[in-house]
């Protein structure tokens, strides 16, 4: 977030001049697209858009085409997706779990990861008080080339090289005892902790600190995940865990969520401490959830930088403008959700008695901390991608493994797939598989299937290959086995997140 749009998020600017500005950031993309991106600019040629007359977002919304990675990404050279069709001036790489888990590298420009620092700098100072309060950084998500983890540590080291906020941080990855050996012998050292990864594996580090003896209780622990949504009682458990009394208070530890992906950049929305509020509230009345989402349970819900975002919803699916290298101008991200305007989430809360600005007040955040600025809803994947410690499980590797020769005279081609969070808040990923009438369900039929699901997986998937050598047993596939029919919305194209 830049100094100055911070300045008026904190100031009095009315949040519907903010959420102009997002419309304009929008416009700017697209012309600088349609006039600098060989790729794009053919695209609008074949589809004869009349770039010269859009200049507002009616004309936008009007005349801009969709895209998505197969409809447009995968359709052109890397070069003449690039502005000005070259690489140079493109500082650095970034690759993806990408279609049916083959990579897809993503090139940046300078200034994205300027602006990425603005908004760690400014969310660290207000929620963690890290420009007075040194914290330890302990960076756990996959290193090496994938976007989340080496790209978020080396925002952290030029904070904290420039002397902006009290930062040190360390970037384990995956790799569990040198977590705990920096745990066992940095954290007392620090006034606060700040561990982020996969909320999955946010719990694997908790639970295994404290079988060796960590009193999570007696440290200031905060948590930040990434790379796939959880339910509220995952919070509560590791709230409880960490010793942490009141969720979202302002002086105690903090569980936050954040919403990025190798396509638009990381920290694309965050969990303000408004946002987490209105999930928290949503989770609590049911009334309110319905109102403001449409369910019976609340979605991931973010706040979003409208000076360097725009986002839509298309047919219930999230369609974002981003400014970058390779620009995205209404890029279908496949994510089912929703936007919200401030002022509507405001209304709404209103309309069911609660008062946003003396609720944070109570939890001890300023009113400056009440961000007026849009909200954007993730309800999970639309395009049959489930998830696992953040990597991506695609509805063809599990096909393909289903229709090997081994596999398919055992089961009728029915089959769902569940991200599962169980009483005990424990991430597994389960496959509800229809045998056919000559199978009966056992044990061994289950393990054989999971077996073969694990080398298809480990083949077919660079980033489940490198999770699975991490993480063994924790990462298999559960396979249940019936006889029923699947239920509505299953079938071979029947993936869908449940959390239960």
């Amino acid at each position: 977030m830049n100094r100055y749009l911070a300045k008026a998020i904190q100031s009095a600017v009315k949040p519907q001049t903010i959420e102009r500005l997002s419309e304009f950031q929008a416009l700017h993309t697209f012309h600088r697209a349609a006039a600098r991106v060989p790729a794009y600019r053919d695209l609008l040629q074949q589809l004869r858009v009349p770039v010269h007359r859009v200049w507002s977002i009616r004309e936008f919304r009007h005349h801009v085409p969709l895209i998505d990675k197969q409809s447009y990404f995968r359709l052109y050279p890397l070069e003449m997706l690039c502005l000005d069709g070259r690489f140079d001036r493109k500082y650095t790489l970034e690759r993806s779990s990408g279609y049916s888990g083959t990579p897809y590298f993503w090139l940046r420009e300078p200034a994205e990861d300027k602006h990425l620092e603005d908004h760690v700098e400014f969310m660290f100072r207000d929620m963690f008080q890290a420009h007075r309060v040194p914290m330890l950084v302990v960076v756990t998500w996959s290193q090496g080339s994938w976007v989340t983890g080496e790209k978020f540590a080396r925002t952290i080291r030029n904070l904290a090289s420039r002397g902006k906020l009290k930062l040190t941080v360390v970037s384990p990855g995956l790799a569990m005892e040198e977590i705990q050996e920096i745990l066992d012998t940095f954290m007392a050292r620090f006034p606060q902790t700040l561990i982020t990864g996969y909320p999955p594996f946010l719990k694997d580090i908790i639970d295994q600190a404290a079988r060796r003896g960590i009193r999570w209780p007696d440290h200031r622990v905060h948590l930040i995940s990434g790379g796939e949504g959880f339910p509220e009682n995952w919070r509560e458990y590791m709230a409880t865990a960490l010793g942490i009394r009141t969720i979202n208070a302002r002086h105690s530890g903090q569980i936050i969520s954040c919403y990025g992906s190798a396509d638009s950049g990381i920290g694309s929305g965050g969990e303000t401490p408004f946002a987490l509020l209105v999930r928290r509230l949503a989770a609590a009345d049911r009334r309110l959830c319905a109102q403001l989402f449409g369910t019976a349970a609340p979605p991931s819900v973010f706040q979003y930088e409208p000076g360097r975002l725009w986002v839509e919803s298309v047919d219930g699916e999230l369609v974002l403008t981003y400014r970058s290298a390779m620009p995205l101008v209404r890029y279908n991200i496949h994510d089912r959700g929703s936007v919200l305007p401030f002022l509507r989430v405001c209304e709404v809360l209103k309309d069911h008695g609660y008062d946003p600005r003396r609720l944070l007040r109570s939890l001890g955040w300023r009113d400056s901390e009440l961000y007026p600025i849009p909200f954007f809803c993730v309800h999970g994947r639309s395009d049959g991608t489930s998830t696992l410690y953040g990597v991506n499980i695609h509805t063809e590797d599990i096909q393909e493994a289903l229709s090997d020769a081994q596999m398919v005279a055992l089961h009728t081609g029915e089959f769902r797939v569940h991200t599962v969070f169980d009483q005990n808040a424990e991430q597994y990923l389960q496959i509800d598989l229809r045998l056919n009438a000559a199978t009966e369900p056992s044990p061994a039929v289950a393990r054989r299937i999971e077996d073969h699901l694990v080398r298809i997986l480990r083949t077919r998937n660079s980033e489940y290959r490198h999770l699975h050598e991490c993480r063994g047993t924790r990462v298999v596939p559960r396979v249940r086995l019936t006889h029923e029919p699947m239920p509505k919305g299953g079938g071979s194209n029947g993936f869908k997140n449940r959390y239960r």
